[in-house]
């Protein structure tokens, strides 16, 4: 019984989280740029949990793995350095079943995002006063 309820739950979290990818994805292709599938977001908390033990082991096994992959470490940016620029242009979007996330590398655009802050609304979580 316990088995076919852990079962069941990790089953609905993962449709959950399918269908809230595929919902943000619909949102982000509006923006037109280059947008990458991420399907589990980096500050997902059980995924914190186990992400460490997996990456030890597909290394360790060289196993291949797809392109998007290297998105779900954490500090994947460190590693990555200018790579995915490089290849998607100046500017793409994470699209990750909690929410996208855009990198931008390009000195102008970035001084307009911080210059025209009414334009540019910012999740105010992120931004709360001490």
């Amino acid at each position: 019984m316990f088995l076919e309820i852990c079962t069941a739950c990790v089953l609905l979290y993962s449709l959950w989280s399918l269908l809230t990818l595929e919902r943000n994805y619909k949102r982000a292709l509006s923006m037109g740029i280059p947008l990458v599938r991420v399907p589990i977001d980096p500050l997902n908390i059980p995924w914190q949990v186990i992400e460490p033990h997996l990456w030890r082991i597909a290394d360790f096994l060289h196993l291949p793995l797809p392109s998007y992959t290297r998105y779900m470490r954490r500090g994947w940016y460190f590693a990555d350095k200018a790579k995915a620029h490089l290849e998607f242009g100046p500017i793409y979007a994470l699209v990750t079943p909690r929410e996208i996330l855009i990198q931008l590398c390009d000195s102008e655009a970035i001084y307009e995002v911080f210059t025209r802050r009414g334009d540019f609304v910012r999740p105010a979580r992120n931004y709360s006063e001490w």
